[in-house]
């Protein structure tokens, strides 16, 4: 059964106990009649710029979406990208890049080509203000024949964007010939093309995707990626390739088993020199991925050769998928990804921290709430997770959005402290395993209550308690720190319903309705 999930969770937009605390906050951004989703983010100053793509459910229409936030999850403005040379053209944003004060985003065009009575895709760059206004659009890179069919990294380095994606030959993806290639282009600050290259690295596999750039200090660069071999059977193995600031090959790996399907996201630098890749892997009784069974997986390795030196799977009572890893100053490693039931297609964030060796420490999942009207529950997506300035993470993808009325896909956004708290105190000594449920139960009384409100039950120093009023407004928390039974003053409040809400980490949140009547 899915993670039962308080309504709250998704309307508590910032808990914050000290002003050293990072900002946290759990938001999702509707807009009318339109399913939206974040692909990525970036961070400036304490806000937040996402980009990502929005479906009008109307007429089908798709266009680029950029939106800022504030440093608590706050909309700023919203900038929404159409291509008006063509006929409902598709218009997607999948990477951020922020870089001298000026956002620029990444992702393709779908347009219909009259001249073969099929589609086309092209990789587009635009460039935006602080403010979301846009400075210009680059389109049509073309790339010959080719179909360019993802967008999957924007790095600057060297001087240069580097736009990391891949191309498809043959545009129908059932046709026995279609191949995909990984490519990488070059282009200035203005969006003009500089270098491109396509790369081949495998001859035995037929379709070759890179998912992320990581830059090197001697000018390099890493790709990590997925190759899907040409004879099928649920085959994929995950690539690590290293190349010099030309894009020149120096070596090139294929990690896994055969037979199995397994994929790495990103890969990152470690302190001691070496490279370590982040990714999934199908378990043992589903080696093929048929079931979405699978875990967490880390590689680490050799920068001079590729070479393994050691490989983990990081295995949870549900299904969880790293997107990436990073390195704590103490050697403990933070991984972050989506997890979820192997029963469903609905998702969660995913939060582990794990030693140096990639063995679990503790791990917490935070999803969008369901609708106790209807008892509907959310799917989430998670496509990045990112650590910020103020030492906590990010994670950036869409939910449901029951709360709001719509039931649409609208862009998420998940702001977590540096212990992967969403409340501030949540826990982060020992094993924290929220796939293993406990229920706590409280009462609170009297009920109706006219001036003040008392807690009893299965009540613990460090249990969060939270009042809200019915639209999900912040009215007061406290943090049991006594074995005094706590009280809430309610003699100011209005007459009407309320909600109270106990945490406690690695248990069911449980709320509790408050009548306030004098």
């Amino acid at each position: 059964m899915k993670t039962t999930i308080s309504l709250l969770i998704g309307l508590i937009c910032y808990c914050e106990i000290t002003n050293a605390q990072p900002k946290t906050f759990s938001k999702v951004y509707p807009f009318i009649n339109n399913s939206t989703i974040f692909f990525d983010a970036v961070e400036l100053n304490g806000k937040l710029y996402s980009c990502g793509w929005m479906v009008n459910n109307l007429d089908r229409t798709d266009r680029g979406l950029l939106v800022g936030t504030d440093q608590i999850g706050n909309q700023i403005y919203n900038s929404i990208k159409e291509d008006g040379d063509s006929i409902n053209p598709t218009l997607l944003y999948k990477q951020i890049l922020l870089l001298e004060n000026t956002i620029y985003c990444s992702g393709y065009l779908v347009t219909f080509d009259s001249s073969t009575l099929g589609y086309k895709k092209d990789a587009i760059l635009a460039k935006y203000d602080t403010l979301g206004n846009e400075l210009w659009y680059r389109k049509n890179y073309g790339f010959g024949s080719r179909n360019f069919s993802n967008s999957t990294d924007l790095m600057y380095h060297n001087n240069k964007i580097l736009h990391l994606g891949s191309t498809v030959y043959e545009a129908q993806p059932s046709q026995s010939s279609r191949t995909q290639n990984t490519v990488l282009f070059w282009v200035d600050t203005s969006g003009n093309i500089i270098n491109f290259k396509e790369f081949s690295l495998s001859t035995q596999h037929k379709y070759e995707i890179g998912s992320d750039l990581e830059p090197l200090a001697d000018g390099g660069f890493l790709i990590t990626g997925q190759l899907t071999n040409n004879g099928g059977g649920g085959q994929r193995n995950g690539f690590i390739a290293k190349f010099d600031s030309a894009g020149n090959t120096i070596w090139f790996k294929i990690y896994g088993e055969q037979g199995r399907l397994e994929d790495l996201n990103s890969v990152t630098v470690l302190a001691d020199g070496n490279y370590l890749a982040c990714g999934w892997r199908a378990r043992d009784e589903d080696l093929t991925g048929v079931n979405a069974a699978w875990d967490s997986w880390l590689v680490k390795v050799n920068p001079l050769n590729g070479d393994t030196i050691w490989t983990k799977t990081v295995n949870a009572a549900y299904y969880n998928a790293g997107v990436r890893v990073y390195e704590l100053a103490n050697g403990n490693l933070m991984v972050g990804g989506e997890g979820g039931n192997l029963d469903s297609a609905n998702g969660d964030a995913q939060i582990m921290q794990l030693d140096a060796l990639g063995n679990k420490l503790w791990a917490k999942r935070y999803g969008w709430p369901y609708n106790p009207v209807n008892n509907a529950v959310s799917a989430e997506n998670i496509y990045e997770f990112k650590q910020t300035s103020d030492g906590g993470y990010m994670f950036v993808g869409d939910a449901r959005d029951f709360i709001n009325g719509s039931g649409l896909q609208s862009g998420w956004l998940l702001k977590l402290d540096s212990n992967g708290c969403l409340v501030a105190g949540c826990g982060s000594v020992g094993m924290v395993e929220y796939e293993v449920f406990k229920t706590l139960t409280f009462t609170a009384y009297p009920n109706p209550a006219q001036n003040e409100v008392s807690i009893s039950g299965e009540l613990q120093d460090g249990d969060v308690l939270t009042f809200f009023d019915f639209t999900g407004k912040l009215l007061e928390q406290r943090v049991i720190n006594s074995s005094e039974l706590p009280t809430f003053d309610v003699s100011g409040y209005a007459n009407g319903i309320y909600l109270l809400q106990l945490y406690r980490s690695g248990y069911d949140k449980v709320v509790r309705k408050v009548v306030v009547n004098k």
